[in-house]
């Protein structure tokens, strides 16, 4: 075919039309995309009209320092000061299906600088395929909770300010995080408050309040009920720990948190009685071999499971628990929270210490040395004197005597206790032994009640005569 025969052909007429349609169809797309897309910023207005009704703006964007980001329920994506006083937050809670999550706004609401409540939450997006939508009331129970959120609750579907949502049980746990961590994130980074803190080992694991531990130092054992938390698509299990000197001793499922049929696929050793349980016999450094350090399993932890990941997960989590707090909870140790370093001697029903007290107010570390015998002091010694401005000269001149002149001594834990509230600040009767240095008379009644305190916990520990 000649060349001027093919431009008259039907085949040149139709890649002719052809190509018109695709250069027409892809002006207009480019066109409509243009018209149709919505900006991040668009996107926002919108959840801020929908959230306000148009009856508040942004007063300020707050910057995200790291350590203000990640928190035990989630993490925060972006904060703003309303013009309304109030703070807008977007926050992703874990716990969805699938381990996934869900990114809500929330509006926390403030009065007197204070954390007054939550106002509106608005869902945002999630990262899993089964999300299932969450009914209305759902959504209202953060609105009608301040009284609870003011004074410290959290929600949780099965704990804190009960807020589940039927057949949607991930979903809400996941939306509950959010908020909650909404809560956190002001409470940290705006109001500079502690939050997320843990006493123990492998806590955040764990449901403290619905739990209950017996130590026995006669034993040498601790008795655990333990409530996991929820995990992913496991809810909370319930078990049953023994520890003897470190070793578990007896482990038992109680209430199996598997869900969806799941339970069928964990691993047969863990649901055993008696000494075939998988983590009879078991070690801190046993069951923690089968975890990483953030928690999910190690190669030698997921040989274990068949399918139920999370079930798995959560019953090496109250494994590790009862055995990494072992000694925390025989051996429990009161007024530590003061006290930077410590070192003891046990003779016989004597113990003699040498204590570095935390810097207080304007007081530096005092070092102080003490002597208990049968539960009562006999020797009390400031090392170091910790008053800085002067106000050594203003301590009580019975804290700085010598031999059996020294204010503590001949003093019990009940004596010295009363000298205190409980937040460790001083009581009336503390108060008034003091002469303007508040903060020094603090310290040296901190090391009377740590080595008081703890005389008899150390004597059963090390072996001592006890009183």
């Amino acid at each position: 075919m000649k060349v001027k025969e093919f431009f008259k052909s039907t085949a040149f007429k139709s890649l002719v039309v052809l190509l018109s349609i695709v250069i027409i169809a892809g002006a207009l797309l480019a066109i409509f995309n243009d018209l149709l897309h919505v900006s991040d910023q668009e996107k926002f207005e919108r959840i801020i009209k929908k959230i306000y009704g148009g009856n508040a703006s942004v007063e300020k964007t707050l910057e995200i320092a790291d350590e203000d980001k990640t928190y035990s329920y989630g993490e925060v994506n972006a904060a703003y000061l309303m013009s309304d006083g109030n703070y807008l937050v977007q926050s992703t809670g874990t716990g969805a299906f699938g381990n996934g999550t869900v990114t809500v706004y929330v509006v926390v609401e403030m009065k007197d600088s204070a954390l007054a409540g939550i106002g509106k939450v608005v869902f945002d997006s999630t990262t899993v395929s089964k999300y299932y939508e969450t009914s209305g009331d759902f959504f209202k129970k953060f609105d009608i909770s301040d009284d609870r959120v003011a004074a410290g609750e959290y929600f949780g579907v099965s704990e804190g300010i009960v807020n589940p949502s039927a057949g949607a049980t991930a979903s809400a746990r996941s939306i509950n995080n959010a908020v909650n961590t909404a809560i956190d994130f002001i409470k940290k980074a705006v109001l500079g408050q502690t939050v997320g803190e843990f006493t123990y080992a492998y806590e955040k694991y764990i449901k403290m309040d619905a739990s209950t531990i017996t130590p026995d130092q006669e034993q040498k054992s601790v008795d655990y009920e333990l409530v996991v938390s929820e995990n992913g698509e496991a809810v909370a299990f319930k078990i049953s720990v023994k520890v003897v000197e470190g070793v578990i001793t007896e482990y038992t499922i109680v209430t199996n948190g598997s869900t969806y049929g799941f339970e069928e696929s964990m691993p047969p050793e863990f649901l055993a009685q008696g000494s075939e349980n998988y983590f009879v016999n078991k070690t801190l450094s046993d069951v923690e071999a089968l975890l990483k350090e953030d928690g999910s399993l190690s190669e030698a932890g997921s040989g274990l499971h068949t399918g139920a990941t999370f079930s798995t997960q959560s019953c090496i989590w109250a494994a590790a628990f009862a055995t990494a707090n072992f000694e925390a909870f025989l051996y429990p140790v009161v007024y530590g929270e003061h006290i930077d370093e410590e070192t003891h001697t046990v003779t016989d029903n004597e113990i003699a210490y040498h204590i570095t007290v935390s810097e207080n107010g304007e007081a530096v570390a005092f070092k102080i040395s003490v002597k208990v015998v049968d539960g009562v002091i006999t020797e009390y010694a400031i090392v170091t004197n910790g008053s800085t401005y002067g106000f050594e000269e203003s301590m009580p001149p019975e804290f700085l005597a010598q031999g059996s002149e020294n204010y503590f001594v001949n003093k019990t834990l009940s004596d010295v206790e009363a000298l205190l509230n409980e937040d460790g600040s001083l009581s009336e009767a503390g108060s008034g032994l003091h002469t303007g240095a508040t903060y020094s008379t603090q310290s040296c009644i901190w090391a009377a009640a740590y080595a008081l305190g703890n005389y008899d916990t150390l004597l059963a520990k090390e072996g001592g005569a006890q009183a």
